[in-house]
């Protein structure tokens, strides 16, 4: 997919971009597209094509827990994912 092509299209799509320009709308896109790119979701095929990765070569997505305080700690491979608290039966 050529970038500047889809950057135009949800430009288009969408009115709450309105607000700023088509060139600076691109900027941004570009810069979220190499930042796909530099994660690895993403594949460059020339300059301004990309491609998104396979997903046996794309990365494991970061999954987060949250502990008491509302805190969060980074769990990547999802193993350590506690289930919520079930909650109490109320008494009559």
């Amino acid at each position: 997919m050529e970038a500047n092509a889809l950057a135009d299209e949800i430009y288009g799509r969408f009115k709450g971009l309105g607000y700023i320009s088509s060139i600076e709308w691109r900027k941004i896109f570009a810069n979220a597209m190499g930042t796909f790119y530099s994660k690895g979701y993403m594949t460059k095929i020339d300059k301004g094509f990309y491609i998104p990765a396979e997903d046996d070569q794309a990365p494991a997505p970061k999954r987060y827990t949250f502990d008491e305080d509302g805190d969060t700690d980074e769990d990547t491979d999802g193993g350590d994912l506690e289930a919520p608290p079930e909650s109490a039966p109320e008494e009559a």
